[in-house]
């Protein structure tokens, strides 16, 4: 990939973007696995390469939607009164925030 950059010590981060066009919703195993480039004094097969260990996770392209209406439900809001939505799955709400990202 042209757009892969390697940094003095050698380290190189890539973003990858997770495409739900070859993707569906689910739960997912990931490994990420290097080979690098021989160089004059060429090392046997296999040593230069690197697995990580295998990472778990979900990708989880629905987008939570608020259901029903919040509460309360009327036209005008007390102040200091507190408002309650409803979503239709979990929302996780660690810390820092990630709203819009």
């Amino acid at each position: 990939d042209s757009d892969v950059v390697e940094d003095k010590n050698g380290i190189v981060s890539v973003e990858w973007e997770v495409d739900d066009n070859i993707f569906s919703s689910g739960p997912y195993e990931v490994r990420v696995e290097s080979q690098c480039s021989p160089t004059f004094n060429e090392a046997p097969d296999g040593v230069n390469t690197a697995s990580s260990q295998s990472l778990i996770g979900v990708i989880d392209f629905k987008v939570p939607e608020v259901y029903g209406k919040p509460l309360p439900v009327r036209d005008q809001i007390i102040l200091g009164e507190e408002i309650s939505l409803v979503f239709t799955e979990p929302i996780d709400c660690v810390q820092p925030f990630s709203f819009g990202t």
